[in-house]
């Protein structure tokens, strides 16, 4: 292992140095595209990069929510004694091209993964594959003086796994905020660094993950793959809304985060539709959540209408594996059906039925953050413009087929339109249940004694990521 891993460093130290001679690895990538090979670990989307000089390879999580990229440092504590709990950790003294912003720069704080460090700039290298032989330069993209925090202090979930972050500029955690609500980046993130720094053409890129069971996906910076979406893609606007402790929540004058309307949920069998609310509130749709959150308000009657068994206060379900339907989400006016499959973890366990039990990856969620998760993402094509705050998205197609086209530089698309009800995205509060008393399926209960608690923990406690 250590010989294979040392030949892994020299191997990137070759790469970064052909890539400062002007050289971009033997697969330079077309110009103004940029393609990042994401893993599927089991519903948890990683990908490889180096930092530093030489460059030290680290496995980091992808994450559209998230506007900082950050790496877990060796002065964190549950980092530098055993046992360590990290796969991967960034030795700040072996750098020699690794600089800290003064005292004057904001610290870096990830209040989801509970630490505080430092904000830093140093080299990263993207584009690249681990495999057996070693490595392998996947077109590959040299980022100078790139900014990133730094997680030195703090205990808790977040500290075992670095992010790779591709949420908005206006997101960063160091961001200055108005009284009225504006907010003021302080530094070029990562999806900002790659136009700048000459890789792409335009702050966008494009997210494929691939079906549930396939090893790898896409994030493709600066363009649109036609080949991988059903139909046309249809625009619908970020939403202005943010929710901040200081302020209330309240719109703000940029989007801070992936943000669209979500105007109704529906459940298909193919044969019938039945509909389980109307609304017009924010939710994410960014890569990065493995499961959806919605309120119980609607996720109770969507739960009934499917027949899945609570296991923890009518907060987390199970259902019987093999059961067909689709959840189908309303995004102003454009419909993108989700297999009752995409929400499908298999469980050690069965129903009282005799059938295997899956843990369905939605939960309830009481503060406004909600999110589509990666399974909504999975189910559709999706196209984000970090310039124009936009989405355009369009029923996914899983082929290895490709049709890439290169992002104009005005931001326009393609044969896209504006979603039907484009221009009437204004945010409520207020949930219209109409599911009534319909049903799919019957209730089947999960055979354990006592029930199992499906939490986030639980479901994933078993998965082994983040390993070489």
């Amino acid at each position: 292992m250590r010989s294979r891993f040392l030949g892994i460093l020299l191997k990137l130290q070759a790469l970064w140095d052909a890539a400062e001679g002007g050289q971009a690895g033997p697969t330079e990538p077309p110009t103004g595209l940029a393609n990042l090979t994401l893993m599927n670990n089991q519903g948890i989307y990683t990908v490889w990069v180096a930092v530093g000089t030489p460059p030290q390879l680290q496995e980091c999580l992808v994450d559209m929510t998230s506007s900082d990229s950050y790496f877990i440092s060796n002065k964190l504590q549950d980092c530098s004694r055993a046992p360590k709990t990290c796969a991967f950790v960034f030795e700040e003294n072996m750098s020699s091209t690794l600089y800290y912003y003064p005292s004057t720069f904001p610290s870096f704080v990830s209040t989801a993964a509970n630490f505080t460090g430092s904000f830093a700039s140093d080299n990263v290298l993207l584009g690249i594959d681990v495999l057996p032989n070693g490595v392998e330069w996947d077109g590959g993209y040299s980022l100078t003086n790139t900014t990133f925090g730094l997680a030195q202090n703090g205990t808790g979930y977040g500290t075992d796994a670095c992010v790779v972050g591709l949420g908005l500029k206006n997101g960063e955690s160091c961001v200055t905020t108005m009284e009225n609500g504006e907010v003021s980046p302080v530094y070029d993130n990562l999806p900002i660094a790659m136009k700048n720094q000459g890789f792409v053409n335009r702050a966008s890129y494009s997210v494929y993950l691939n079906t549930w069971t396939s090893k790898t996906g896409f994030v493709l910076f600066g363009g649109i793959d036609h080949a991988k979406y059903h139909g046309n893609l249809s625009i619908v606007p970020l939403v202005d809304y943010a929710v901040d402790a200081s302020l209330g929540t309240k719109l703000v004058g940029n989007p801070t985060d992936f943000q669209v309307v979500l105007n109704g949920i529906s459940v298909s069998d193919g044969n019938r539709t039945v509909p389980i609310a109307s609304m017009n509130f924010a939710v994410s749709l960014s890569l990065g959540n493995t499961l959806t959150t919605l309120p119980a308000s609607v996720v109770k009657p969507l739960a009934k209408v499917l027949g899945l068994a609570s296991v923890y206060e009518e907060l987390e379900y199970v259902f019987p594996c093999d059961r067909e339907a689709s959840i189908v989400f309303d995004l102003s006016g454009v419909e993108i059906a989700v297999p009752l499959s995409e929400y499908a973890y298999s469980l050690d366990a069965n129903m009282t039925d005799g059938s295997p039990a899956c843990a369905m990856l939605m939960t309830v969620q009481d503060d406004p953050l909600w999110c589509l998760g990666d399974p909504f993402v999975r189910a559709a094509y999706i196209y984000v413009d970090l310039e124009l705050f936009l989405a355009a998205i369009a029923p996914v197609k899983y082929t290895i087929e490709s049709d890439v086209e290169m992002a104009a530089a005005n931001g326009s698309i393609s044969g896209a339109h504006p979603a039907p009800h484009y221009n009437a995205s204004k945010l409520t509060s207020a949930i219209n249940v109409t599911a009534g008393n319909t049903t799919f399926f019957p209730i089947v209960e999960i055979s354990a004694a006592p029930k199992l608690r499906i939490t986030f923990w639980a479901i994933f406690s078993s998965i082994l990521f983040l390993t070489l």
